[in-house]
C-alpha cells in the first residue's frame, strides 16, 4: 500500500481529497474553493452564501480546530444566530 504525501501541488492531501470528494459527491463549486482558498492562503473568507461557510465550519470542527479559530470565524460573521451558535460549541476534539 502506497503512502498518501502530505501536500499535493503545495496543498495538503487531506484538503485536495476533501476538495476532490465535496466535487465528486455534487457540492457547490463555491464550497470547494473556499477549501482551496483556505489552504493556498491560510484565510477565512466569508462567503456572501452562508451554507458553504457552515459546511467549512464543521469540517473545521471535525478536525479538532482550536476554541481560538471558532471564536475568530465567529467575529467574522454579521448573522448574529449563526455566530452565537459557533461560540457555543463544545470545545473541538
Amino acid at each position: 500500500m502506497n503512502d498518501i504525501p502530505d501536500s499535493i501541488n503545495g496543498i495538503s492531501s487531506d484538503s485536495v481529497i476533501t476538495i476532490y470528494l465535496l466535487t465528486l459527491w455534487g457540492y457547490p463549486a463555491s464550497l470547494c474553493q473556499l477549501e482551496l482558498d483556505k489552504c493556498q492562503h491560510g484565510a477565512t473568507p466569508e462567503p456572501a452564501d452562508l451554507k458553504p461557510y457552515i459546511l467549512f465550519i464543521a469540517g473545521e470542527y471535525q478536525r479538532g480546530c482550536s476554541k481560538e479559530f471558532l471564536q475568530h470565524s465567529a467575529a467574522l460573521l454579521q448573522h448574529t444566530g449563526l455566530q452565537q451558535a459557533i461560540l457555543q460549541l463544545p470545545q473541538p476534539g
